[in-house]
């Protein structure tokens, strides 16, 4: 959502602000409505209403349905059905036991319910060239699952990065 913000012009800040509020609404579970919000880039409504909740600005009725939709609640597409700017991982569970918070080193990935990031473990074992037990030995919290996922998942990253 953020990119679908920032493409149509929308300030870095304002958007980081739209995404912030949507995850405190998701959060709360508070969904609007069907999950849509909208946005021209300079204001951001929440499903039919035709009043930013961040700044006030109310558009005229009439004019609302010239503002594009974005639907939060829509399944990320395999990589084969999306154009390749939309490649990204999902920003909650990016894979099977790797997480992203806003709170947690600053929202890079880690390891679920650590605060070992899963770059980190990818370093260990590619550049490094540790084996699976080493990484243990390291970091006793985790199990074996923990330090394949991190590092296919940060493996993927890199082979996105590198098609972009």
């Amino acid at each position: 959502m953020l990119s679908w913000l920032r493409e149509r012009n929308m300030q870095p800040a304002d958007a980081s602000a739209r995404v912030s509020l949507v995850r405190h609404r998701l959060d709360a579970g508070e969904l609007p409505e069907k999950g849509i919000v909208r946005s021209d880039g300079r204001v951001f409504l929440f499903g039919s209403s035709a009043v930013d909740e961040a700044t006030g600005v109310q558009l005229f009725e009439s004019l609302v349905h010239l503002v594009e939709e974005f639907d939060v609640m829509m399944p990320i597409i395999e990589e084969n059905e999306r154009p390749s700017r939309w490649r990204g991982p999902n920003l909650v569970r990016p894979s099977e036991h790797t997480a992203i918070s806003p709170w947690v080193l600053s929202g890079e990935p880690c390891v679920q319910r650590t605060r070992i990031p899963s770059a980190s473990l990818f370093a260990l074992t590619k550049e490094r060239g540790l084996r699976t037990a080493d990484i243990l030995e390291l970091y006793p919290v985790l199990n074996p699952d923990d330090v394949r996922d991190a590092v296919s998942f940060e493996q993927s990253l890199r082979h996105h990065q590198a098609a972009a």
